[in-house]
């Protein structure tokens, strides 16, 4: 379920292109577009291979240059992919001119704007200032969901939930065993769970593959849950100073 469900779409995503276009590449019609694509790949596995050496604190100008250069190296090949008169050496075209009207280049220009659409799509552009206001979201949605579960406790079973969790029991347990890294089935389903009770999402409409707020309740801007006054109000509520010696227990 977990590899159909969650890890298939993702393989089926990111080879779109292959699935939509790539049966195009073997028609005779589209040798250029096989042989400027072939070219382009060669550029950029040579471009690779460079890509740790070429640092800012080695080269005059530093941040400023290497702009310069990281624009070149990736615009430059696809320049010419995109470019009819640059045929590639071996290339079997009657006429260079002809490229121009070449069915190939209306593919490769296909290509690219369903590459460039792809990304724009799923890109994840954040600030350090929005990065770190999703951080501390998220931490106050921890905080919040874990001081709900222990108001509902009694004080006998919340003295021996932070028993637990200053001996490392029980669920505290997990950073010390190899669920902290290793895919396990149930811990799999466990943790979403975790995560979609205290309406935590990785990125806003995508993460853990929910659209809406979790079992339909409202949240606020921030994706807090809103609670009604008979919610606020039973168990008697919580005080913030009840519990709060606990905090550090």
């Amino acid at each position: 379920m977990h590899v159909e469900d969650d890890i298939v779409p993702i393989l089926e995503n990111d080879i779109v292109l292959l699935t939509q276009k790539g049966d195009d590449l073997k028609m005779p019609q589209f040798n250029l577009a096989k042989s400027k694509i072939s070219y382009f790949l060669k550029q950029m596995s040579a471009i690779l291979a460079y890509k740790n050496k070429i640092r800012s604190i080695v080269i005059p100008g530093q941040e400023t240059t290497l702009v310069y250069i990281q624009r070149t190296l990736l615009y430059g090949p696809l320049a010419t992919l995109i470019n009819p008169s640059e045929i590639p050496q071996g290339t079997e075209m009657k006429s260079p001119v002809k490229s121009v009207g070449d069915s190939s280049m209306k593919y490769l220009l296909e290509i690219l704007v369903l590459t460039l659409n792809k990304f724009n799509k799923e890109r994840l552009a954040f600030s350090d200032t929005e990065l770190k206001e999703m951080i501390a979201i998220r931490d106050e949605k921890e905080r919040s969901n874990i001081i709900a579960q222990y108001s509902k406790l009694t004080d006998e079973e919340r003295a021996i939930e932070l028993m637990n969790q200053r001996l490392g029991l029980g669920k505290y347990a997990v950073g010390g065993t190899k669920l902290i890294y290793a895919y396990d089935k149930d811990y799999y389903d466990l943790e979403r769970q975790k995560r979609l009770a205290a309406g935590i999402i990785e990125f806003p409409g995508s993460g853990n593959g929910e659209m809406l707020p979790p079992d339909g309740r409202d949240v606020d801007e921030n994706g807090f849950r809103i609670y009604n006054d008979d919610e606020m109000e039973k168990n008697g509520g919580y005080d913030n100073n009840q519990h709060g010696d606990d905090d550090y227990e």
